[in-house]
């Protein structure tokens, strides 16, 4: 998660791409691994949605997600829909 950040905030767009699938692979984790890389991937999303959109599907909610993890994933799922 700390080089995904590194990545995000220092290197060149086109360097961005690199940590994407690594950062929504995490999202399967444990919980709390889940909701700092959902947090991690909202902050994302605000300047760089569509380098999520195909993986649109890895946010849908199930009934095992916590309340934190569930609310952080349909705000990203709103992000990357209305593009």
């Amino acid at each position: 998660l700390g080089v995904s950040n590194l990545y995000f905030y220092l290197a060149p767009t086109s360097e961005i791409s690199k940590v994407v699938k690594s950062l929504v692979r995490n999202v399967r984790s444990a919980k709390e691994i889940s909701y700092c890389t959902l947090l991690a991937i909202d902050t994302f999303t605000q300047t760089h949605p569509d380098l999520f959109q195909p993986y649109l599907s890895e946010f849908f909610i199930h009934t095992t997600d916590p309340a934190c993890c569930r609310n952080l994933k349909l705000k990203i799922i709103t992000k990357l829909a209305n593009q």
